[in-house]
């Protein structure tokens, strides 16, 4: 798909908006907490990868976080098929070793550009903006 898009003459992704939602397989009122952390992983030290964090429980059953990055990705870029990785740890309750204890949902709002600034181009009705 990164080549059709290369092809139509788009160079960058830009990521406007990306939420998180985490979803406990348990009852509610358990003892439990997440951490999640949202990295851009092209920088090397910690501190300039994170996006986001947040440290919550689980005791109502759902997280929904929402992250605005916004910054663009060159879509030639070698890193741009795992730029973004979501870190997650989970305390409290144990459960059984196979059992699944949570699910993590992701949704992202993106537009393609054929720049690499967020400014509008002359002669252009609007950027294409994809949802998955």
């Amino acid at each position: 798909m990164i080549d059709q898009w290369i092809k139509e003459g788009y160079s960058h992704l830009y990521l406007g908006a990306l939420r998180i939602i985490l979803t406990l397989h348990g009852r509610k009122g358990l003892p439990v907490t997440a951490r999640i952390a949202l990295h851009n992983t092209i920088y090397k030290q910690y501190e300039h990868a994170v996006i986001g964090t947040c440290l919550s429980t689980l005791h109502a059953g759902i997280i929904s976080l929402t992250y605005y990055p916004n910054f663009n990705i060159p879509l030639r870029d070698n890193k741009f098929h795992n730029c973004l990785k979501v870190q997650l740890q989970i305390l409290g309750a144990l459960m059984l070793p196979n059992s699944y204890m949570a699910s993590l949902h992701h949704h992202i709002a993106y537009r393609l550009q054929d720049h690499a600034l967020d400014l509008p181009i002359l002669g252009h009705t609007g950027d294409t903006i994809i949802i998955i």
